[in-house]
Parts: C-alpha cells; sequence; structure tokens
C-alpha cells in the first residue's frame, strides 16, 4: 500500500512538472508574440504612443519640398525635440540635403556601406530609414534616436544549429527538473506516505477488532491519528460493554428461565399431587390450589411485564394520552400503595406546593413506572426506610423525586439498574418480582418524552428524578 501511495504521489509531481512546463512556455510564447512592444513616448500630431517603426515610417506624412527646399511641420519639430531625435533627408547622391535637431557632428556625405553600418550598429545614435516620394523623385531620409532610449541588436546564427541548440537545451532543463522533481517529491514522499500507511494499518488493525491503537498525536496528521486514539478507545469501550451486556443477557435469560421453571415445577407437583388417588384433605387441597393460582399468576405477570418491555423497546405501544393532574395523580398512586402495602414502619411523605400541574400521558402506564419505583424502595430496603415524593414545575418542565435513606445500590449496579438484563447484586433471592420493573419505568418515562436519572450511594440512600415536558 505504501509503494503503490509513493508511485501516486511520484506520477502526481511528474505531472505537476509538465504541465508547469507547459504552461510556463506558452506564456513564454505569448509575452514575447503578444506583448507590448517598445514603444516612443511622443507621437506625431494625435499619436501618443507609436513604435519607433511606425514612427519613422509615418513620418514622411509631416515633410514637405517646395523651391527645391525641404521643411517639417510644426507637429514633425515639437515630437523631434520632446524626443531629442533628429532628421537628414539625403538627395540622390547620398549627401544630406536638409538636416533638423541633429549637431554638428553628425556625417553630411554617407555611403551604402556607411548607412548600412550605421543602421545596424549604433553610432553614436540608433538611426531608422525610410523615404518619402515628390513626383518622380525619392528621397531617403534618416531619423536618429538617442541610444539611451531605443536600442536596436541584431544576431548571426544558423537556423539548423540554433534549433539544436535551443531543443537540447530545453531536454536538459526538462530532464534536470524531472530529476530534482523526482528527488524532492521521493524526500516529501517518505514523510507524507509513511503516515498515511500507519492510518491505513490502524484502521484495518480496528476492522479486524485490534483496538489498542496509540498513534503518535504530532506532525501533519496529528488530528487525523488523535481522532484514531478516540475512536480505537470508544470501540474498546464499546467492546467491554458489549461483552457485559452479553454477559448480563445470558444471566438475565437463565434468571428468567429459572423464575418460570420454579413456579412451574410448584404448579406441576402440586397438580400431581392432587391428580394422585391419595387422600387429601379439603384444607389441603384448598392450599394447594391457592398455591397454583399464586404461581400461575406470577407466570402471567412475568409474561405480561416480557410483552410490555418489548412493545416499549420497539415503539410498537400506542399511549392513551390524556390531559392529567399530575397532582392528584401522584397523590392517589401514594394513597394506593400504603393502603396495599404492609407500611407499619414505612414512611411515605409526599410534597407539592402546587394544586394543579396538568400534562398529557397515559395515566395506566405512568402509575405503573411510579408504583415500580415505589414498590422497589419498599421491597429492597428495611421496613424502616423513609421515602419522600415530590413533585415541582419549573421552567416549563415537570420535575419528580422519590428519595429514600434506604440501603442504596452498589456502584457497580448503579449504572446497569435501567437495563433488562441486568439483575443487581444487592437483590435478595427471597423478593419476589420479574426483575424487568426498573427497565419498564424508564421506558415508560422516554416514550412520554421524559428523561429519568438516579443518584445512590452505599448506606446512604436512592434518588430518582423524573423530568417530563410540559
Amino acid at each position: 500500500m505504501r509503494l503503490h501511495l509513493t508511485f501516486k504521489y511520484l506520477i502526481s509531481i511528474i505531472m505537476v512538472i509538465i504541465v508547469v512546463g507547459l504552461v510556463n512556455g506558452l506564456m513564454a510564447f505569448g509575452l514575447f508574440h503578444f506583448g507590448p512592444r517598445e514603444s516612443y513616448s511622443y507621437g506625431i500630431a494625435n499619436e501618443r504612443y507609436i513604435s519607433p517603426e511606425d514612427y519613422v515610417r509615418q513620418f514622411f506624412k509631416h515633410i514637405s519640398l517646395e523651391e527645391g527646399q525641404f521643411s517639417l511641420d510644426k507637429n514633425a519639430e515639437r515630437s523631434l525635440i520632446q524626443n531629442h531625435a533628429w532628421i537628414q533627408i539625403l538627395s540622390t547622391d547620398y549627401k544630406v540635403n536638409f538636416q533638423f535637431n541633429g549637431n554638428e557632428e553628425l556625417p553630411q556625405i554617407y555611403t551604402p556601406m556607411t548607412l548600412v553600418h550605421n543602421y545596424k550598429y549604433a553610432n553614436p545614435d540608433t538611426i531608422f530609414v525610410s523615404e518619402v516620394s515628390f513626383g518622380e523623385e525619392t528621397y531617403t531620409y534618416l531619423i536618429g534616436m538617442p541610444y539611451k532610449d531605443i536600442q536596436r541588436t541584431f544576431f548571426t546564427f544558423n537556423k539548423t544549429y540554433f534549433a539544436s541548440i535551443i531543443g537540447g537545451l530545453v531536454l536538459l532543463v526538462f530532464a534536470v527538473d524531472l530529476i530534482l522533481g523526482l528527488l524532492f517529491g521521493m524526500g516529501f514522499s517518505r514523510g507524507l506516505t509513511k503516515p498515511v500507511g500507519e492510518m491505513i494499518k490502524s484502521i484495518e488493525d480496528l476492522t479486524e477488532g485490534g483496538y489498542n491503537q496509540v498513534l503518535p498525536t504530532k506532525g501533519l496528521y496529528g488530528s487525523v491519528f488523535s481522532n484514531i486514539n478516540k475512536l480505537s478507545d470508544q470501540l474498546q469501550a464499546n467492546e467491554k460493554e458489549r461483552v457485559a451486556i452479553d454477559t448480563m443477557r445470558e444471566n438475565w435469560i437463565s434468571n428468567i428461565s429459572h423464575d418460570i421453571k420454579t413456579p412451574l415445577a410448584s404448579i406441576r407437583g402440586y397438580g400431581e399431587l392432587l391428580r394422585s388417588d391419595e387422600r387429601i384433605s379439603v384444607e389441603n387441597i384448598h392450599r394447594y390450589a391457592k398455591v397454583i393460582e399464586d404461581k400461575a399468576l406470577y407466570i402471567s405477570n412475568l409474561v405480561d411485564d416480557l410483552n410490555l418491555s418489548t412493545r416499549l423497546e420497539s415503539g410498537y405501544l400506542v399511549l392513551n394520552l390524556q390531559t392529567v393532574n399530575l397532582v392528584t395523580l401522584l397523590r392517589d398512586i401514594i394513597i394506593d400503595v400504603l393502603n396495599g402495602v404492609d407500611m407499619s414502619n414505612v414512611h411515605l411523605d409526599w410534597y407539592c406546593d402546587e394544586t394543579q400541574i396538568l400534562c398529557q400521558l397515559d395515566p395506566v402506564l405512568f402509575r405503573r413506572a411510579i408504583n415500580n419505583i415505589l414498590y422497589n424502595a419498599i421491597t429492597h430496603n428495611d421496613r424502616s426506610v423513609n421515602i419522600k415524593v415530590k413533585l415541582t414545575y419549573e421552567e416549563n418542565k415537570i420535575y419528580i423525586y422519590v428519595d429514600d435513606d434506604g440501603k442504596g445500590i452498589s456502584p457497580e449496579d448503579l449504572p446497569y439498574i435501567f437495563n433488562r438484563h441486568y439483575r443487581g447484586t444487592n437483590t435478595s433471592n427471597t423478593v419476589e418480582g420479574t426483575g424487568l420493573g426498573m427497565a419498564i419505568t424508564k421506558q415508560i418515562i422516554k416514550v412520554h418524552g421524559g428523561e429519568i436519572g438516579v443518584e445512590s450511594k452505599l448506606g446512604t440512600g436512592t434518588c430518582f428524578r423524573i423530568i417530563l415536558p410540559n
């Protein structure tokens, strides 16, 4: 994988070099071919900017010949003065017939060789040559421009040889750029692809269950490696939680099986006694029948709880929502608990400053949830336990607190008390119940759009807090 990444990176470097070379070549050609030309600052008449060649070629328009005497118009004279240029008009025998703005050192007689030499090589000014016609006569005129402003350079070369030199130079430059690009690319690719390879290897390990990842969090990919480490820790925690949940599920299924088999064994045993030929007193018949009825009712309640828990968890249960005065409903629940349980040493107190707090809920299911919390506090604590139920309304939310000063819940059990696959270590074997009460309570609160939490400390007590929207 690392070699594959390195190869792709080098290919990208080569492509970048080729593209940059082509772009630079096109830009150089464009600037050379279409770029701005050297211009003369002061043209003639309305021409502000003009190339020296055009300046000289168009200058004939401003030359006049009258009675054998040459003259310039005012625009031409002003332009020559402003540009520090001069003009000489030659006769047919190459003698200077007219001169303007030139110094005394300028030649007054030219030969073809002198003209060619002065045209090619600035001496002392850069000279341009053109001609003007009057009738059947054509006259040559020279315009000299300061060498510091206008320069001309001639090159003499063999076209074939020059092309080979240029082609070789281009190939050499391209080869050097390519080699340097490959060297730099290999150097950078090692620093770039090595962490990428580690990243890919780490992700492959995570997919195969290797969650113990500790990657360096420095460098270019530091944030990525940091997130991989966090993902590794989260997956490791999830795996531990999954194993714990699987263990709890197995224990829960084992407990449910035991809870069903135990009453079934009693039902079967007493049923066999009643069916036997042995003489049984009427009193024992009633006692056996009562046991069978209680055990059957227990199994029925267990099945109902399993069905309710499954329907709540899957979202298939349809709520019978009603507008209920929560103050009245909670007060009635507390009264029913006090009337239905031996509360000789149990203190159950009710606190609420409001007379009416309306809420949309299913009164039957909500009663079931509160009863589960209250009976849980009674059955898992001593009979002298003090239980406080408080209802408040704050900031458009309803708060219900169920607080007791009982045995409390161990830190090991506390995170799992709402899990239907969990049975706490503080639960006594003599306590009857399906073991699904707190899971059903949480599910009921949840389907009402509320939240439930618990705080507890061993030897101090437990506090359940329910928050409902209003």
